[in-house]
């Protein structure tokens, strides 16, 4: 199931927009069980109080909700590099050529606009962070352990799929009738993304 020339090795984070920052930051903190790593003013890292990422979740306060940013994880710097001559020659709009990254964890990563205009980043060498034991507090039991997959809609899920396999080399690994489907990277997964 693995796709040998994706360099994209899974799902690293998403950052999401909100206006009620404080309400929303308290939903995933106390009631979802994440924990915050770092915040700045209003924006906050979120992480799951079992696994080693440096976080799953950025929350940050706009004036209107908003996905921000999808985080794709990457074999080495190198990879990250050949990402970004890889995106240059395809003429997709880059928002950060390849560079440090001040992040929880830090790493080395880019930034570019996908075919529908949503922000990616693709990053390597992100150092993981010491996870707790599992105890959660007072949080409900079973939280968040890692993220899976996202889903992103789009009005053309061929066009999408089509980006995604032809620039960044994601396989398909299913269809659900012609409305969705289901594409894998570098990784065992079946999808780390779903196009509907």
């Amino acid at each position: 199931m693995r796709s040998p020339d994706c360099v994209i090795t899974g799902l690293r984070s998403v950052a999401l927009g909100v206006e009620n920052f404080d309400e929303v930051l308290d939903f995933y903190t106390r009631l979802w069980g994440l924990v915050t790593v770092a915040q700045v003013g209003e924006t906050a890292w979120l992480a799951s109080p079992t696994d080693p990422a440096a976080f799953l979740l950025r929350l940050r306060k706009v004036a209107a909700r908003r996905l921000d940013l999808i985080g794709l994880a990457a074999r080495s710097p190198a990879d990250v590099d050949v990402l970004a001559a890889r995106l240059a020659a395809a003429d997709v709009k880059i928002d950060r050529l390849p560079a440090d990254l001040d992040s929880p964890g830090g790493g080395y990563g880019l930034r570019f606009f996908d075919c529908d205009g949503r922000l990616i980043e693709v990053s390597a060498d992100v150092a993981p962070r010491a996870a707790g034991n599992g105890n959660i507090g007072g949080a409900i039991k079973g939280a968040p352990v890692t993220l899976s997959h996202v889903v992103l809609n789009t009005l053309d899920v061929n066009a999408t799929r089509a980006f995604y396999q032809d620039i960044l080399d994601f396989q398909l690994s299913d269809w659900l009738e012609d409305r969705m489907c289901f594409l894998r990277c570098a990784s065992p997964k079946h999808h780390i993304i779903a196009i509907a």
